[in-house]
């Protein structure tokens, strides 16, 4: 009895291979067969194996692909090839490619690209021929992809393939990084050099907080090597020869916005204690070379709350660079 098949995995669980060996397989027993391709635009539909990699083994993994045996479906008398669109009634296709021979198998890759009313399409059409879908089942934002979620509601059988994290667990995320960190934009077009991988929960939750700490920390390094002046000195008026408040800085925006995104990221990742000398010049004098990402961020962490009772500490180690250093050491720690 025919059936509508959907098997799934994450990205590094190539599907796009996956269906053309179900077709080879079917083609060899003598069937004839439909090979739907998809054709909507989506960032994981020409994710290979090694780009799901690390770039550390995405290069080795590219030149295994090179050498492997491609599938020529081409050669295959009775497999006819169809691109599809969005728009594309699959009912009406198989109708007409099955009015001069019957179809025994329908194929379809990058299923998770398909609509609803497709994949209720393939429901009909499993009445007359097994259907076999691959492909994705969430997005990098973890949500179901349209096709995929009324396959998982619909499918006679659903398989999921495993595939590993690069830390060899079972990887169950998705995940889309723009120049070596996550992203959730949607926009494909964003400049820089797109990757993709499956990743277990744990190993993307500390690309997530890698991530953070770039987008909250690290971008603060290309704004601080540039400044002059992080802030201007000020105090209260004297009243009778009685000054209310010792003198204080004003900061400057950005340096405002640090301090916010600092605490913010402390919050949620509580900093190690460490015991640094309590003085401006000693400060300066402290080595970050080869210390740890954790190290460096105590050290801002106790310079913005020695800020209270030392005042003007954080604008003296951003005027004099020492700020940035401290972030660029960070920024190698996370790229590491």
């Amino acid at each position: 009895m025919a059936k509508l098949n959907f098997k799934y995995g994450t990205v590094g669980f190539s599907f796009v291979d996956s269906a053309e060996e179900c077709c080879k397989t079917y083609a060899e027993k003598g069937s004839t067969i439909l090979f739907i391709k998809t054709t909507a635009k989506n960032k994981f539909s020409e994710a290979k194996s090694h780009e799901s990699l690390s770039d550390a083994n995405a290069e080795n993994s590219a030149k295994k692909s090179k050498t492997k045996n491609k599938i020529d479906l081409q050669k295959f008398e009775d497999v006819e090839v169809v691109s599809i669109s969005a728009e594309t009634n699959l009912v009406e296709l198989f109708e007409e490619k099955s009015h001069d021979k019957k179809i025994d198998v329908v194929v379809v890759e990058d299923a998770q690209l398909c609509t609803t009313i497709q994949v209720e399409n393939l429901r009909k059409i499993s009445e007359n021929a097994n259907v076999f879908c691959f492909g994705l089942k969430v997005n990098f934002d973890t949500q179901l992809f349209e096709g995929s979620k009324r396959l998982l509601e619909i499918s006679d059988s659903v398989q999921e393939i495993k595939t590993d994290c690069r830390c060899k667990n079972k990887a169950t995320m998705n995940a889309h990084f723009i120049n070596g960190f996550l992203t959730f934009d949607v926009d494909e077009e964003k400049e820089g050099k797109h990757t993709y991988q499956g990743l277990c929960y744990a190993c993307f939750k500390k690309e997530l907080r890698r991530t953070n700490i770039n987008n909250q920390i690290v971008k603060y390094l290309a704004i601080f090597k540039d400044m002059d002046t992080a802030g201007d000195w000020s105090s209260d008026t004297p009243m009778d020869n009685v000054i209310l408040q010792k003198p204080f800085v004003i900061y400057d925006e950005d340096v405002k916005n640090f301090v916010q995104d600092f605490h913010e990221f402390e919050i949620n990742n509580p900093e190690k204690m460490i015991v640094v000398p309590d003085n401006v010049q000693a400060l300066k004098k402290i080595s970050v070379k080869d210390q740890s990402f954790d190290y460096v961020m105590s050290l801002i962490s106790y310079v913005i709350k020695m800020e209270r009772i030392r005042p003007g500490m954080l604008k003296e180690l951003i005027e004099d660079g020492t700020m940035t250093k401290w972030l660029r050491q960070i920024k190698k720690t996370i790229s590491e």
